[in-house]
């Protein structure tokens, strides 16, 4: 079973990835590496969609082109390492299966083909004086130069076999056991929870959201390297309108769970109830890896800043059904919360509170 879990960004997935690893046999990786070949721009699901869904003959060439490039994005890559350099070729292996025609040409309407000056040239009136100059010499010539191409069109069955084959091998290679629940972050999305899971026996998404408050604060002063992959330093209006771009309507399939952060802390224990009944595991460790009495001062960080006042205020108004109800949950708490500093990640507490 692969359990995936998914946040929108700075809303606690990590605290999520600490406690499933106190439940009965999951597998994860390292902490901090996410699972991004199906969601990342240019990987699976667009592949998919342009070599199953799309049928555009121009748009296989430049798909096919960009996720060759791709591969070697240092998001994914780092995986290499891990695998002993069998991910490089397992995903070079994967590239051929999915290329079915390639041959040297080059067309001018091809947005990986026109990627310098001298490209940009040739299609204005100048290529067509070195044409004729070049064709006056030899009738094979012609400007610019030819270069690889491909194009390829599968049905949905031959694809998602292949596919599948190259995610399992890619797991294999990663010393994961097929007979043992395996964890990965970021591996499904927040929008469409189950697109991928088509690649897998059995799956299973939790996707974690967080009260905005605490979003824009702590992507604005608390992340060490900040959160400039969403609008947040900027006009409060930007980061609301986005926060609600991302909120869709949620997926009633029954393999997906929408789970708040703060549950882990308000509602400690219906929300393992929660996840338990979803995975059909047992939480075996508690407290092993997430502490709730800790992770509590992660908690309503938008009150430690009021010079924020006026931005929170207008969240308050225009998120209103995304607050968390913290005064309403904490009758819940069955444990004795530490006073201490607030830390980034759960399994990262002992060692922040020292």
């Amino acid at each position: 079973m692969i359990v995936g879990i998914t946040g929108y960004g700075a809303t606690g997935a990590s605290a999520y990835i600490d406690l499933l690893k106190e439940f009965e046999g999951i597998q994860s990786l390292p902490s901090s590496i996410e699972f991004q070949l199906l969601q990342q721009q240019d990987g699976i699901c667009d592949l998919k969609y342009y070599l199953v869904k799309a049928g555009r003959r121009l748009s296989t060439n430049c798909i096919l082109k960009r996720f060759q490039k791709n591969i070697l994005n240092p998001r994914i890559y780092n995986v290499n390492k891990i695998t002993g350099g069998k991910y490089k070729s397992l995903t070079e292996e994967y590239f051929k299966k999915l290329v079915q025609i390639q041959w040297q040409g080059k067309s001018g309407f091809d947005p990986v083909d026109i990627k310098s000056f001298y490209d940009v040239l040739s299609m204005r009136m100048v290529n067509r004086a070195i044409n004729k100059i070049l064709r006056n010499i030899n009738g094979k010539y012609g400007w610019p130069l030819p270069q690889k191409r491909y194009f390829s069109y599968f049905n949905e069955e031959e694809f998602d076999r292949i596919t599948s084959e190259y995610l399992h091998g890619i797991l294999e290679s990663l010393g994961f056991f097929n007979d043992s629940p395996i964890m990965l972050e970021q591996i499904f999305n927040t929008t469409h929870p189950t697109e991928g899971m088509e690649y897998f026996d059995d799956a299973r998404s939790l996707v974690i959201d967080r009260d905005p408050r605490d979003v824009y604060v702590i992507s604005n002063m608390t992340m060490r390297s900040g959160a400039s992959f969403m609008p947040n330093t900027g006009d409060v209006k930007d980061f609301v309108s986005y926060y609600r771009a991302l909120h869709t309507p949620k997926s009633n399939d029954p393999r997906v769970i929408y789970l708040q952060y703060e549950d882990l802390i308000y509602d400690y224990e219906q929300t393992i109830l929660k996840i338990s009944e979803l995975l059909g595991l047992k939480h075996v460790n508690k407290g092993a890896f997430f502490k709730p009495e800790y992770s509590i001062n992660n908690t309503q960080q938008y009150l430690k800043h009021p010079e924020l006042e006026k931005e929170i205020q207008y969240i308050e108004e225009h998120l209103i059904d995304l607050l968390y109800p913290f005064d309403e949950k904490k009758s819940n708490i069955t444990y004795t919360p530490k006073n201490v500093k607030a830390f980034d990640r759960q399994s990262d507490a002992d060692k922040k509170i020292q």
